[in-house]
């Protein structure tokens, strides 16, 4: 059943966007992930574990943005400030997730009716569809080796984690009993998720090993969004609703302690990290519309990164 997109609604943060109506990130049903012999056939046995090395800065975004009258996948040269339209189509196209060699973005569009994933090549051409069914796609991520990507689907009637292959793009469903399993992201070293699940009016940030199962709950609040691992895989940052807004923290998984990054009256959303570590962009509504900011990990210099009068969502570097 459609409904409204509101890019920024993985914060709580209001968008409002001038297009038809499509599916939301969120629905409050019960679902519970139950990984079982079901990821034996799609190889992930192949994402072995690697040693995260030290990585450049970063110097170009990938993000969506109706500046140009529609939700658009774009991207943004920070040095120079060169603006390109990657997908230009006058539909919703959305949630881009740039593969870990940097070669190719992945997105959901509407453009066919109803959500799908794509692929871009990062200069806009070679558009591929990955799935083509009447289901509702979203939150795409890739796994480190880019060969394999994980997102929620409602192909059996709910919400749920699939895992396919991009080559063959044959898909497997890897959560079958209900529950609200959304967002999910992958360890730099292939061996596990985080994800965030929902119960009711209660959320929880979880981590879970792909090899067997094994789920640990990290935090539970009443409003977790938007997890994303560390390049060093360390820590998570996160959104939390704190003193009634959404903020950014950060997660010390080894010591458990956690840190508040941001601190402002204005909705926060999207966090992701660069990938040198060092900082972190995210979308917030602190000068009146969404726009990208960065701030340095140890929550100094903030800076916004993006000046257009339209909105911006869900932000990712280009490797």
């Amino acid at each position: 059943m459609p409904k409204s997109f509101q890019p920024l609604m993985l914060s709580g943060m209001p968008c409002q966007t001038g297009q038809r109506s499509v599916r939301p990130s969120t629905r409050d049903r019960l679902r519970s992930l139950s990984l079982g012999p079901c990821l034996a056939g799609l190889c992930l046995a192949g994402l072995l574990a690697c040693n995260p090395q030290q990585k450049p800065a970063g110097q170009a975004l990938v993000f969506a943005s109706n500046r140009e009258g529609n939700w658009e996948i774009c991207r943004i040269n920070l040095n120079t400030r060169e603006f390109q339209n990657l997908s230009r189509y006058p539909d919703i196209d959305k949630s881009p997730a740039v593969a870990p060699d940097g070669q190719r973005v992945a997105f959901v569009s509407s453009r066919e009716g109803q959500d799908d994933l794509y692929t871009l090549e990062l200069d806009g051409s070679n558009l591929s569809r990955l799935t083509q069914d009447l289901a509702w796609e979203r939150d795409p991520v890739w796994s480190p080796d880019g060969r394999q990507l994980i997102f929620v689907s409602d192909r059996e009637g709910q919400d749920d984690l699939y895992l396919m292959n991009v080559n063959s793009r044959a898909s497997q469903r890897i959560s079958k009993d209900p529950a609200s399993e959304r967002e999910p992201t992958w360890s730099p070293d292939g061996k596990k998720l985080a994800l965030i699940k929902q119960k009711a009016d209660q959320t929880s940030l979880e981590m879970f090993t792909l090899a067997d199962g094994k789920r640990q709950t990290l935090i539970s609040a009443p409003e977790l969004r938007a997890p994303a691992w560390s390049p060093d895989g360390l820590q998570l940052a996160f959104v939390m609703q704190a003193e009634k807004k959404a903020e950014i923290f950060i997660l010390d998984l080894e010591s458990g302690e956690k840190k508040q990054l941001t601190r402002h009256a204005a909705w926060t959303a999207d966090p992701t990290w660069s990938p040198d570590g060092k900082s972190l962009v995210f979308v917030s509504t602190r000068d009146g519309n969404p726009e990208i900011y960065r701030i340095e990990a140890n929550g100094k210099n903030e800076k916004r990164l993006t000046e257009n009068p339209a909105a911006e969502a869900h932000p990712a570097w280009v490797p």
